[in-house]
C-alpha cells in the first residue's frame, strides 16, 4: 500500500505476504499514516522498511518490532501464510490460528464490532489484532432417529419379539449438521437381563454403515447390526442406541432405553 499525501488510519487489517520496492506491507511518501490494532509480516522490500512506516503504530504486530504502546513482533501463526516470494497470489490463508498471540491483543476503543468474515467482535477475552477474529466454531452435537422403514417407524429392532436364537435386527439414522462423521455409533442391549438401564462393555455393539456410498451426515445416515439373541432373565431386554461426533454424545428419542422380548 501507498500513501501519497493523504491523511490515513488503518484499524484491524492483515498486510502479508506483500513485495514491493520500498515499504513491502506500507509505504508512506507523504501525508500522515496511523495503524491501530493491524498486522504487518511476512513483507519484504528492496529497500527498507520492509514492513511499513507510519507516524504512530500501536497494538499491532509488526514483524522486526515498532515502537508503540501494545505492539507485539511475533509469529500470529496465519494458518496458511505464504512467502512474499509468491506475490501476486490468492494462495493462502490468513486467519488466525487458536492460540495466536494476536488474540485479545488489540485496543478495544478503536475495533471493529466485526471481522473480514461477518463474525462477531470480540470473541473471548478481547479484540484481536488484524482482520481475522479468531472464533472456535461451536459443534453441533449429532441427533439420532428411527428410519422409518417398515417396521421401524416407533422403535429401532424388527421383530420386537422372537424366539431364543432368533436374528434381530437393529438400525437407526445418524443426523450430524456439522456433516461430522460418527466416532462412536452403539447399540447398547442388556443381554445378561441384569437391570435398568445398565449396559456393560460386552452389551455395547458397533453398528455398520447400511449404505457406504451415502457420505452426506446432514440428511441422514442409515446404521444397523444383526444379532442372534439368546433368552435371559424374564426376557424383556432394555436396548438403546448411542452416537458421537466426537465432541458431543447425540441426543433424540432412540437415546431412550426401550424394550424387546425374547421368548423363553
Amino acid at each position: 500500500m501507498y500513501n501519497g499525501s493523504c491523511t490515513t488510519t488503518i484499524t484491524n487489517s492483515t498486510f502479508a505476504g506483500n513485495r514491493a520496492q520500498k515499504g513491502g506491507g506500507l509505504y508512506k511518501g507523504g501525508g500522515s499514516v496511523t495503524v491501530r490494532n493491524s498486522i504487518f509480516w511476512g513483507n519484504t522490500s528492496t529497500w527498507a522498511p520492509s514492513q511499513l512506516n507510519a507516524d504512530s503504530v500501536t497494538y499491532s504486530d509488526v514483524e522486526g518490532g515498532f515502537s508503540g504502546t501494545g505492539n507485539i513482533d511475533l509469529d500470529p501463526w496465519f494458518i496458511d501464510g505464504r512467502s512474499s516470494s509468491e506475490a501476486p497470489t490468492t494462495a493462502g490463508d490468513y486467519h488466525l490460528s487458536t492460540g495466536s498471540p494476536c488474540e485479545g491483543g488489540a485496543d478495544p476503543t478503536y475495533a471493529p464490532v466485526d471481522d473480514i468474515d461477518g463474525n462477531s467482535r470480540p470473541y473471548g477475552s478481547g479484540f484481536d489484532m488484524g482482520a481475522d477474529e479468531d472464533v472456535v466454531p461451536v459443534n453441533i452435537a449429532p441427533v439420532l432417529y428411527w428410519s422409518g422403514d417398515t417396521g421401524y417407524s416407533s422403535d429401532g429392532v424388527e421383530p420386537n419379539s422372537a424366539a431364543s436364537g432368533s436374528d434381530f435386527v437393529f438400525q437407526v439414522v445418524y443426523v450430524d449438521l456439522d456433516d461430522h462423521v460418527p466416532t462412536t455409533i452403539q447399540l447398547w442391549l442388556d443381554t445378561n437381563d441384569n437391570g435398568f438401564g445398565s449396559f456393560e462393555v460386552f452389551e455395547k455393539f458397533d453398528l455398520q454403515e447400511l449404505d457406504s456410498t451415502d457420505t452426506n451426515y446432514l440428511d441422514g445416515k442409515l446404521y444397523g447390526v444383526t444379532l442372534n439373541l439368546s433368552a435371559a432373565g424374564d426376557g424383556i431386554l432394555n436396548y438403546r442406541f448411542f452416537g458421537s461426533d466426537g465432541s458431543d454424545a447425540a441426543s433424540g428419542i432412540p437415546t431412550s432405553i426401550r424394550t424387546l422380548t425374547v421368548g423363553m
